[in-house]
């Protein structure tokens, strides 16, 4: 009953047309609105760090909702339930972030194409657009973790791929092998709005494995958050071990709600498949990027950059490459990684 008191004098008192009670994500935000203790902590937490989990600084009503919410987002995802927590609180302004006195919360917005989203304070709700955010009042943004959903698709990508014939991420040999090393990565538009927080990269490197069967190692990079920024990650994008040949590709995508990445996996089978047994390298971008379903391109996973034969080099060199699509640079160097 007390609840229901709160969620009525939050809209009573904002003067906006609400046909009801919030639902989902948008709910935890009007409730952590309303719950000034809670969102005390969560903006002591992000003075040091970028993201705060929600769950483990919530009790009784809130965090019942919380740990609902969560439910049903694995639920609609087809997520393993002991995927971990899934609701996180960020700034929104963090240059605002000096006070919670007259804070708002907002739910991420689920897709790019929305342009306002309910805001909620302690005293009401209105509507912001997504391009004229507040920047006079602290503003905290309740999403889901989508590095954590995106680590557990890429899972279920990997697995659909090794049911379709495809080699995905294995083991490499017991002497080590030689990979080609991330040594800096800058995007120039990375396709997230700045309501919709970091971005989710992930790349896709594709091939032809030693026994002529198709290769696809998926990359997540948790550390690509902004556009317009250098990354120095040292992070392995290929392993050579994986390819027969001295050269591979590179997707690169952004990932977004409501994906079906069964459809990717087939997608890619299909591309690589075509082209594993000619006897020679044959860049396999195209045939990925054409082979993907219409609705990859609404709405959903959103194709960044690729790089068509990625070369290996010899041990110690350097290399950078422009993206086809000129929205990123990658440079590269080539390394040992010996057996531990």
């Amino acid at each position: 009953m007390r609840a229901a008191a709160v969620v009525l004098s939050l809209f009573v008192a904002s003067g906006v047309a609400v046909a009801g009670p919030p639902a989902g994500v948008d709910a935890v935000a009007h409730d952590l609105a309303a719950s000034p203790g809670v969102l005390a902590q969560v903006h002591a937490r992000l003075a040091a760090t970028s993201k705060v989990d929600l769950a483990p600084l919530t009790e009784g009503a809130l965090r019942r909702r919380v740990d609902q919410v969560g439910a049903r987002v694995r639920a609609s995802k087809q997520l393993p339930a002991d995927l971990g927590p899934l609701l996180q609180v960020r700034a929104g302004n963090r240059a605002a972030l000096t006070t919670t006195a007259n804070a708002l919360v907002v739910a991420e917005p689920a897709s790019d194409e929305i342009t306002s989203v309910t805001a909620y304070s302690r005293t009401g709700a209105h509507r912001l657009s997504v391009d004229a955010l507040p920047t006079d009042r602290p503003l905290f943004v309740v999403a889901v973790d989508r590095q954590r959903v995106l680590a557990a698709n890429l899972a279920k990508l990997r697995a659909s791929l090794r049911a379709l014939g495809v080699r995905a991420d294995e083991p490499s040999g017991a002497g080590g092998y030689d990979a080609a090393k991330i040594t800096s990565l800058r995007l120039a538009e990375d396709h997230e709005p700045d309501l919709r927080g970091d971005a989710e990269i992930y790349t896709l490197v594709a091939g032809v494995g030693p026994d002529d069967k198709p290769v696809v190692d998926t990359v997540q990079m948790p550390y690509l958050d902004h556009d317009k920024t250098t990354y120095t990650p040292n992070q392995v994008l290929v392993n050579w071990s994986h390819f027969k040949y001295a050269a591979a590709d590179a997707v690169m995508m952004e990932e977004d709600d409501n994906f079906s990445y069964g459809e990717l996996a087939r997608a890619a089978a299909k591309a690589i498949l075509a082209v594993a047994g000619a006897g020679e390298y044959i860049p396999v971008v195209d045939a990925i990027l054409a082979a993907v379903p219409d609705s990859f391109w609404t709405n959903d996973a959103d194709y960044v950059d690729s790089c068509y034969t990625i070369r290996k080099q010899p041990l110690g060199a350097t290399a950078t490459l422009n993206g086809a699509r000129g929205n990123g640079v990658l440079g590269l160097s080539t390394i040992h990684v010996p057996a531990t």
